[in-house]
């Protein structure tokens, strides 16, 4: 499990624990902090888990405290997550299960205020996400802490292109430029937590001038292209290395 944190003291706590409860003793959390002033690297030490490895991340920006976190996972099964929503119970089961043959696998989330409570609204919504343009370059539906994925997707995404708007529109559009599909579960499997420190606006309408919004999909896509390329290569490799290892 990857978490990108940065001054998350106000619901850190709550979240490890709603995560650690539901991982086996071989499980990871790796923390990736962006140097935090609160006292969140206290309250992680202080959970006191052999589990959960913190590393710091000296750049700016959640993209970049996200791949620093991914690039020392070392689970076959990588899960994104945020450091201020709670996963509910039989989360991490579900989507595992779920994963399949699948190389991505995206749980509902209950939207919830800071003081979790329930707002009647989902993530989701009335329709399922599934991988298209509209739903990648348009207006995103692929949230990161929604996503558990193969190791295999991150040996081919990272590192992430820059200039890229966000990393989870980026793992959404290099799978459907390589023609993947991903599993769906519609039950709300996580308490999604809404309130003014948010990194993502998650629906709400941009503040961003249109011609950076413009240059944000252009840029996209292009990283969209050579990471969808780089991901069918990889894919093919592992391939021809399995049938290699079966004879």
């Amino acid at each position: 499990m990857c978490m990108a944190t940065f001054n998350g003291g106000c619901y850190i706590e709550e979240q490890l624990k709603s995560i650690l409860e539901q991982l086996d003793d071989n499980d990871e959390v790796i923390i990736s902090d962006g140097g935090s002033s609160d006292d969140t690297l206290e309250l992680i030490s202080e959970i006191n888990d052999s589990r959960v490895k913190v590393v710091t991340y000296d750049g700016v920006g959640v993209i970049g405290n996200f791949e620093n976190a991914m690039s020392v996972a070392q689970g076959e099964c990588i899960f994104l997550a945020d450091q201020d929503d709670v996963w509910l119970p039989g989360r991490v089961s579900a989507m595992v299960s779920a994963l399949g043959s699948n190389i991505l696998v995206m749980a509902n989330s209950a939207y919830v205020d800071a003081k979790l409570t329930a707002t009647g609204l989902t993530a989701f919504g009335d329709t399922l996400p599934v991988l298209s343009f509209r739903n990648i370059f348009i207006r995103n539906r692929f949230i990161g802490c929604h996503m558990a994925f193969r190791r295999e997707l991150v040996d081919a995404m990272l590192p992430f292109p820059k200039k890229i708007p966000m990393h989870d529109s980026y793992i959404a559009g290099v799978l459907w430029f390589s023609r993947r599909s991903v599993a769906v579960i519609n039950d709300s499997l996580m308490l999604y937590r809404r309130h003014d420190a948010n990194a993502s606006s998650t629906g709400a309408r941009s503040t961003r001038s249109i011609i950076t919004q413009l240059l944000d999909r252009f840029f996209l896509m292009t990283a969209v292209v050579g990471g969808g390329m780089r991901f069918i290569k990889n894919v093919r490799k592992l391939t021809d290395k399995c049938e290699n290892d079966s004879k």
